[in-house]
């Protein structure tokens, strides 16, 4: 055949079987899986969420005494209106109070599940396996006027969990956990 190339460690010649000090697969063992794939090996990814409580706030503040002008100021036309825009201040009202009482969420992807937060503020962390999930993308087009573009879709066995771009800290966030989530799956 011809001369193996030489270590360079230690200048000794190498045989054609040999691989570097890495036994080579017999038929018995476990098929190997690449770096990404294996388990125990990654680095936990923990991204944490952002809440917009002053935001809430403000817009509580506005709805609800937008809506006390409107009911007891403009008139009987405007009760209806003011009653609208007083759920929409309530609803404001009780996602600011929402933040106080719980942290935003993280996401934590381990090496062998995915910690995800049920909502913003909610409290509730869903623990799903690797094995669960399907796989993540970007919402971009397909999404109603109000909601912020893109928003993270992460699909599983028990649904899917929605992540708006305004929820995370970073620009780069949504892509860091999408492409670590897409790799570890083998989908990337």
């Amino acid at each position: 055949m011809g001369e193996s190339a030489s270590s360079p460690a230690t200048g000794a010649a190498r045989s054609e079987g040999d691989q570097g000090g890495v036994p080579p697969p017999s038929a018995n063992d476990p098929p190997r899986l690449p770096p990404d794939r294996r388990g125990g090996d990654e680095p936990t990814l923990e991204i944490p969420l952002e809440h917009a409580r002053w935001r809430h706030l403000a817009w509580a503040v506005v709805g609800l005494a937008g809506a006390g002008f409107l009911i007891f100021d403009v008139g009987h036309a405007a009760t209806w209106l003011g009653v609208l825009v007083a759920l929409y201040g309530a609803s404001a009202a009780s996602s600011f109070v929402r933040t106080l009482l719980h942290p935003p969420g993280t996401i934590a992807l381990r090496a062998t599940e995915i910690a995800l937060p049920d909502g913003l503020c909610t409290g509730a962390i869903v623990v799903v396996p690797l094995s669960e999930v399907k796989h993540a993308y970007f919402l971009r087009r397909s999404l109603p006027m109000t909601a912020a573009s893109p928003v993270l879709v992460i699909e599983t066995a028990r649904g899917p969990f929605l992540y708006p771009r305004e929820w995370f800290g970073a620009e780069g966030d949504q892509r860091r956990v999408a492409t670590t989530l897409n790799r570890r799956l083998g989908l990337a």
